[in-house]
């Protein structure tokens, strides 16, 4: 009877996991990105290979900055601690991050 029970209930549960339509979500990280624009295509091709999605961007004509609303999985965020490290000319190993 025990072995019964167990697996209508696991069929049931199956059933409505099957019927949900489960689907995986990916954590993001939503960003706010500033540049000059002689740098724009650069940040913006690093972005697109990094899987971000481009919320917004506007040019500031007086500061020829442009600002970059982004949303970036998680998992890629690291590279942004990268590039400033890099920018900032700190020794930085590429496996981990850490100087």
């Amino acid at each position: 009877m025990a072995g019964q029970i167990i697996t209508v209930v696991k069929d049931a549960c199956l059933q409505s996991f099957i019927g949900a339509r489960p689907h995986l979500v990916e954590p993001v990280y939503e960003c706010n990105l500033q540049t000059h624009e002689e740098y724009y295509g650069g940040v913006h091709s690093s972005l697109a290979r990094r899987k971000a999605k481009i919320l917004s961007e506007d040019l500031h004509e007086s500061s020829n900055l442009f600002l970059i609303k982004a949303q970036l999985p998680v998992q890629e965020v690291s590279f942004i601690a990268k590039i400033v490290l890099r920018i900032l000319q700190l020794d930085v190993d590429d496996d981990t991050g850490t100087s």
